[in-house]
């Protein structure tokens, strides 16, 4: 974006929230209750929601229980201000990007419903960034961003659908997704043409990213019978073939078919179990074998 129009939308949308700021503390309270911020969808708004969740897991899907989805009501003067920054920054980077600000929806996992009362209350804060910024799962891919998640105390896992501002998108390379990126972008993903993950600024996190949702569900246990040997399990109760359709939701073709290929010698007993998973690993990489393992669990 512009400098000078980054600037100016800048000081529009934070003039909003700072007016608001004298009322934050009366409208945000310690007796606030979670009722007062999220109020339970149902009906075709909830179905169309779950639906597109649900079709973004594929076969995984089958092992999922959404439980509920809430919206965000936005209730005080405070995170009435997030709108209309969200808003003034959304028509800032359309006259900056050719009329189009590349507006889209992506979800966050969040850690509980105490993180997610935090972000929906407050806004995002450095307690969920991944190195320089912030990292959300597309709309149609949301396995990424379940690894984040952790199981409450009710067997519940939580996610947050945003609304986001892409914007101009920058492409960068796994892992180098934690260094700050060119001011003529305003994200940054490792695959224009087909990204599963997208990384927001850390500047940008509470102007380009707007949390609507709340969807809460529940990992099922497997019940139906025993694997077969060309699913000999990558851990308890994961077959190597499951895992395996999971990555090719995420990786990239070419990626896929050196995991194919391995996968291939070890069913014929090429290759060991120790290899694959070697092999695995310096493919996708350890940190996203163990989110997507997360998802079984």
């Amino acid at each position: 974006m512009d400098p000078h129009a980054a600037a100016a939308a800048n000081e529009a949308a934070y003039a909003a929230a700072a007016a608001a700021a004298d009322d934050s503390d009366s409208d945000t309270g310690s007796s606030i209750i979670e009722g007062e911020y999220l109020v339970r969808q149902d009906g075709r708004s909830m179905e169309s929601i779950r639906g597109r969740f649900m079709a973004g897991l594929g076969f995984l899907a089958e092992n999922i229980q959404v439980v509920s989805i809430k919206r965000n009501t936005f209730p005080t003067v405070m995170t009435q201000a997030r709108i209309d920054a969200f808003e003034i920054y959304a028509r800032a980077t359309a006259r900056a990007r050719d009329g189009d600000a590349n507006v889209e929806h992506a979800w966050f996992g969040a850690l509980d419903m105490d993180e997610i009362m935090d972000i929906v209350r407050h806004g995002f804060s450095k307690d969920q960034l991944h190195g320089h910024g912030l990292r959300l799962s597309p709309e149609d891919s949301p396995i990424l961003c379940m690894g984040r998640t952790c199981t409450d105390n009710d067997g519940l896992k939580h996610l947050l659908l945003c609304r986001v501002i892409l914007g101009r998108m920058a492409v960068v390379a796994p892992g180098s997704e934690c260094e700050p990126i060119s001011e003529e972008y305003d994200t940054a993903v490792h695959d224009v043409s087909s990204f599963k993950e997208i990384f927001i600024l850390s500047n940008n996190m509470n102007t380009h990213v707007l949390p609507e949702y709340v969807l809460s569900f529940r990992v099922l246990p497997r019940t139906t019978g025993p694997w077969n040997m060309a699913e000999r399990p990558i851990a308890p109760s994961v077959p190597i073939g499951t895992f395996i359709m999971a990555l090719s939701r995420i990786l990239p073709l070419n990626d896929m078919a050196l995991i194919s290929k391995s996968h291939h010698e070890f069913n014929e007993n090429i290759i060991s179990g120790e290899v694959l998973m070697q092999r695995l690993r310096e493919i996708a990489g350890e940190s996203l074998l163990m989110e997507v393992m997360s998802c079984f669990h």
